[in-house]
C-alpha cells in the first residue's frame, strides 16, 4: 500500500519497466477530480473515479505514470512531448492544494496537485524545485 509514496520504490518501478526517465526532484504526485456530474449522480461512489497519478517532467517531455486509488503503480504510463501542449498554466494554492492545466490535442487536463502529501515528505520540496528551475511556470 502507498508503494509509489517512497522515493526508492519510484526508483525501482522506473527501473524495472525500463522508463527513460531521471529521478531527481522532477516528479509530483497528482490527481485528476471526477467529472462533476458523477458527483451529482453517485455522490461518495464518485471518489473511486479519481486518477491518482505520478507526473515526471523532463527534458523534452511529460510522462505520466498511473497509480491505483491505495497509491501501488498500475501499467498505465505515457508521455507527452512539451510541443505538444499548450496554454500549460500553473495556479498555486495558499494552503492545500495547487492546480496544473494544459491542453493537448484539444483536450483539456486539470491537475490537483496537493501542496503537501503526509506520507510523502518530497512532494513540497519537488514542487518548489519544479516552479524555481522552470517546468512550472510561476
Amino acid at each position: 500500500m502507498n508503494e509509489a509514496m517512497k522515493k526508492e520504490n519510484i526508483e525501482e518501478y522506473i527501473k524495472s519497466n525500463e522508463l527513460d526517465l531521471e529521478l531527481n526532484q522532477n516528479f509530483l504526485y497528482a490527481q485528476i477530480d471526477a467529472k462533476l456530474w458523477k458527483y451529482a449522480l453517485f455522490q461518495a461512489a464518485a471518489v473511486l473515479d479519481i486518477s491518482h497519478l505520478l507526473l515526471f517532467f523532463g527534458e523534452k517531455e511529460l510522462t505520466i505514470v498511473g497509480l491505483t486509488t491505495v497509491g501501488n503503480f498500475t501499467s498505465d504510463v505515457f508521455s507527452i512531448s512539451y510541443d505538444q501542449i499548450s496554454d500549460f498554466k500553473f495556479k498555486k494554492g495558499m494552503l492545500l492544494q495547487s492546480t496544473l492545466s494544459f491542453l493537448h490535442k484539444k483536450e483539456k487536463y486539470i491537475f490537483k496537485i496537493p501542496n503537501v502529501v503526509l506520507v510523502a515528505k518530497w512532494q513540497k520540496e519537488n514542487l518548489n524545485y519544479l516552479q524555481r528551475e522552470g517546468f512550472i511556470p510561476n
